[in-house]
């Protein structure tokens, strides 16, 4: 072999592997960032950090943590086994609330996950470099559902540590009864830290064990069982039976195969090389690595444990597990074909020589030199396959949780707002809220309600709802709190529609900072509010329901309703002649004789009449599309509130809704066509008198709906009618 062979078999390895391992370290850079970023944070990012807080501090104070009479308030549910909230808890008692304790502890188990995962990858293939190691502890960290949940104060990343510290102990060496009893010990722990980590763990490394050894398998087996069970009796003996309520009965949710299919979607888009890569593994890994006993198993039952995610009201962190076991996969794959043709140590030429150098010549067989560039290019070509998953890995960390979460941490004036709200609410009485609640803890101050969790089992028939209902129709809290994502509605999954009903019909949405509405009990006495689509002593109706509050935007009233997209009815205000212009697609106007002015014309405008992204779709029925001068009856249906928000945007259900002046003969001022595109603003009342219109038209006046005098920006207005002027 002369000297340019050997440069080439050497630098081009070289060269792959210091591209790798940039891509690789960007990774690690991104992922500590997020943890930096998250962890320093001290308002909640999760609905799920709030009760795991509240509980922790439950603990401190004395209280039961899985309470068998759920009847009476505090109306809680602890989901979860004790682990993670003991750990917790030990620390709140130390230092006092703070969202900081349960992220710190699961961005540890998240890095400690990432070591063990290369430490097993190790065992495997004691002889490659770090890279397999390096390339499966990487790839775990940077797929964005692991990287998401990171740092939040959830469950899940300190029961995957556990899980695989058993595993790392059993497949180090099977025969010690130390490490499978010590083994045994953290897959308990692991299922006490969430239950459905008690499944592909165990069962692979007992599989795994029984080829090895059966009698340390049944002893891992056993263990195992009789440990968990044991510890589920000491349980529901403390707690008098609410341990199997709390985490078996009130964990039965409505199932979702639609929320299935949408999430294997999303993993095929986001992993489609680590896909590859375990359909190839499944077929042919057999014949040829040793870890393929457990790690089959280990990522079909994981697959299988995934299919929970199903679940209304799961989320990402059913995916955790799963993601484990690719990157595991991912670490024994490297470490597979790196080397695939062996090439004993006395054959291989001498490729170590310096810079200067020239080496000599040497005489190698054929089949050896075959073999070593056979194992260049299956290294240099799953080298690039991994390249080009992590870069796609670190990019949708950054476009997906790293983006969302630099979202919700910009506003911090609107936290410290929100924040000092719910104190000061909290002297008056107990404050409701969901997406916020850590809030509550953080601050001292106990969870009076789990909205989402409650109404699970209001609707598997587990809880009576009445007292609630009848605390909201009393008006004995100060404050409630709804959070309004923009994408999704899932305030409709965590607050059951009689407690919404309850709600709007009894408070009001005054204010609305970091997405959450902010709901005071209405004053009856000194306010106005809409009864049903009608406000007094307004000549028109209103077009629809604004529960969850308005939007004022330069002229236009955005009226969120409360419910899904394409259900929430749109009427016409007043009698009148219906128009869709060409220009208009999400959209229609109605002309109007003016009751304050015989003889003159005004229009009614109704906007955003579409789901989102797809305005060819739209809500507005058949006879309004296309439009010219139809007939029209007050409180006819002319579509339904949508989330179109141009083509490349959505908001919240709502209408867009505002009533403008005609030009000097009736018409529709061809000025104001563009009001159909959703980024128009309207000009303001003077720039529409200086352009010839007739006067200001008035929404107070008109319907009753209050108006703002800021031009330019979102002001939120409550669901309450004004006088107007005459």
């Amino acid at each position: 072999m002369k000297f340019i062979e050997k440069l080439f078999l050497k630098d081009i390895r070289l060269s792959t592997q210091i591209i790798l391992i940039f891509f690789l370290a960007i990774a690690i850079i991104v992922f500590l960032i997020h943890g930096v970023m998250v962890l320093f944070f001290q308002y909640p990012l999760d609905y799920g950090e709030g009760p795991l807080l509240n509980q922790a501090l439950r603990i401190t104070q004395g209280e039961p943590l899985y309470p068998v009479d759920i009847a009476s308030p505090p109306y809680l549910v602890s989901n979860y086994p004790p682990v993670y909230v003991l750990f917790s808890a030990f620390f709140v008692w130390i230092f006092g609330p703070s969202l900081v304790i349960g992220r710190l502890i699961s961005f540890l188990s998240t890095i400690g996950t990432a070591i063990f995962i290369g430490l097993i990858v190790r065992l495997f293939f004691p002889d490659r470099n770090f890279l397999p190691m390096l390339s499966g502890a990487t790839v775990f960290i940077i797929i964005p559902y692991v990287l998401e949940w990171s740092a939040l104060y959830r469950i899940d990343m300190l029961a995957l540590c556990f899980s695989f510290a058993g595993l790392y102990l059993v497949l180090k060496d099977p025969e010690k009864n130390r490490n499978i009893i010590l083994a045994a010990v953290l897959f308990i722990l692991a299922a006490y830290t969430r239950q459905s980590f008690g499944l592909a763990a165990p069962l692979s490394a007992t599989i795994w064990t029984w080829t090895k050894n059966r009698k340390q398998s049944l002893r891992l087996a056993a263990s195992y069982a009789v440990g968990g069970l044991a510890l589920f009796g000491i349980l529901q003996l403390l707690t008098n039976g609410g341990f199997f309520f709390h985490i078996i009965t009130a964990n039965v949710n409505p199932f979702n195969w639609d929320t299935v299919w949408n999430f294997a979607r999303d993993i095929l888009q986001k992993i489609p090389w680590l896909i590859g890569l375990f359909l190839l593994y499944l077929v042919i890994g057999w014949r040829t690595t040793k870890a393929y006993a457990f790690l089959a198993l280990y990522l079909i039952s994981g697959i299988a444990v995934a299919l929970t995610i199903g679940k209304v009201g799961s989320n990402i962190n059913y995916l955790v597990e799963i993601s484990a076991g690719f990157a595991l996969l991912t670490g024994v794959v490297m470490g597979w074909l790196t080397e695939s043709f062996r090439v004993p140590s006395n054959e291989r030429p001498d490729l170590v020589f310096s810079k200067d150098e020239i080496p000599e010549a040497e005489t190698v067989k054929p089949g050896v030199r075959r073999k070593m560039w056979l194992n260049l290019a299956l290294f240099a070509v799953l080298a690039f396959v991994l390249i080009f998953q992590v870069a796609n890995l670190t990019r949708a960390s950054l476009l997906g949780p790293i983006t969302s979460h630099r979202n919700r941490i910009k506003p911090d004036k609107d936290y410290i707002f929100l924040e000092e709200n719910i104190k000061s609410a909290a002297k008056e009485g107990p404050v409701l809220a969901d997406e916020f609640m850590a809030v509550l803890p953080k601050n001292g101050i106990p969870l009076y309600l789990q909205p989402f969790e409650m109404s699970q089992l209001v609707n598997a028939g587990l809880w009576d709802q009445s007292p609630l209902i009848d605390s909201l129709r009393n008006r004995q809290f100060p404050l409630i709190l709804i959070h309004h994502f923009q994408f999704y509605p899932v305030y409709l999954e965590r607050w059951t529609s009689e407690m919404r009903l309850a709600i709007f019909e009894n408070y009001v949405a005054t204010e609305m900072k970091a997405d959450s509405l902010f709901f005071t009990p209405k004053d009856f006495e000194n306010e106005t509010y809409p009864d049903g689509l009608s406000c007094p002593r307004a000549p028109w109706q209103l077009p629809t329901a604004a529960d969850m509050g308005l939007y004022w935007s330069s002229g236009q009233m955005l009226m969120l309703g409360d419910g899904l997209t394409g259900e929430i009815p749109v009427y016409a205000i007043a009698d009148g002649l219906g128009y869709q212009f060409s220009e208009w697609k999400t959209a229609v106007a109605i002309q109007h004789d003016d009751p304050f002015n015989p003889g003159e014309f005004i229009w009614s405008f109704y906007g955003d009449l579409a789901p989102a992204y797809d305005a060819q779709n739209s809500y507005i029925p058949e006879k309004y599309q296309g439009a010219e001068g139809i007939s029209v009856k007050a409180g006819e249906l002319i579509g339904y509130q949508g989330r179109w928000l141009g083509p490349d945007q959505q908001t919240w259900v709502h209408l867009r809704f505002t009533l403008l002046p005609s030009d000097v003969d009736g018409n529709f001022p061809e000025s104001l066509l563009g009001i159909g595109d959703p980024f128009a603003d309207l000009p303001s009342y003077k720039e529409q008198t200086r352009m010839g219109l007739n006067a200001q038209v008035s929404l107070s006046r008109y319907t009753g709906l209050p108006e703002s005098a800021i031009f330019g920006t979102l002001d939120f207005l409550p669901f309450t009618c004004e006088s107007g002027t005459e």
